[in-house]
């Protein structure tokens, strides 16, 4: 039996599987290549129903606490987000919402304004170009993150308000080693 447990331990290691938070094994994408979501609402004066791509950035303000989530409406390469600024460089116009997880385990994260361990800070802006992007912050609800593989991929659900609307939906994060935040 002592060899017997190593073994199922490695095996359990590389499936490709985490634990969620209720206990249960949950699939994540161990070779991801193009993170995707459904997204529906309008958190600002523009309709967001389309997630063209979802990145977990690898580079954090603060990566020790923090899990960072983008989700756009129009195709973002990695590349195009690993410099600070990237909101006033990639396709003007594009919708971003961004999800600051405080923590790193599967679970609920309600929004807060000056969020602590196992909450979340969660803005909607569309990039421009020709000025500085204006952040709109949500003033309520959770991002539910159902399973994660840290340097890999993660999966959850959104259930956002701001001032002038909502956001619900989901998403699967693929992980971009060098992005960072704006």
């Amino acid at each position: 039996m002592r060899i017997a447990l190593p073994i199922l331990t490695l095996l359990l290691a590389c499936s490709g599987k985490t634990t969620d938070s209720t206990g249960d094994s949950t699939p994540v994408d161990t070779n991801p290549t193009s993170g995707q979501g459904s997204i529906s609402g309008t958190p600002s004066t523009m309709s967001f129903d389309t997630v063209a791509e979802a990145w977990m950035i690898g580079l954090p303000d603060d990566p020790t606490s923090t899990r960072v989530f983008y989700l756009f409406d129009q195709p973002v390469a990695c590349a195009d987000i690993t410099a600070h600024g990237w909101d006033q460089t990639i396709t003007d116009g594009t919708q971003s919402l961004e999800m600051k997880l405080i923590g790193s385990t599967p679970g609920d994260y309600p929004v807060a304004t000056r969020p602590s361990a196992g909450q979340s800070s969660d803005n909607y802006t569309i990039t421009s170009q020709s000025s500085t992007p204006v952040e709109v912050a949500a003033t309520g609800g959770s991002v539910t993150l159902t399973g994660i593989t840290d340097s890999v991929s993660a999966v959850g659900n959104i259930n956002l308000t701001f001032p002038n609307g909502s956001l619900t939906g989901s998403f699967r994060a693929v992980f971009c080693g060098q992005g960072v935040e704006p």
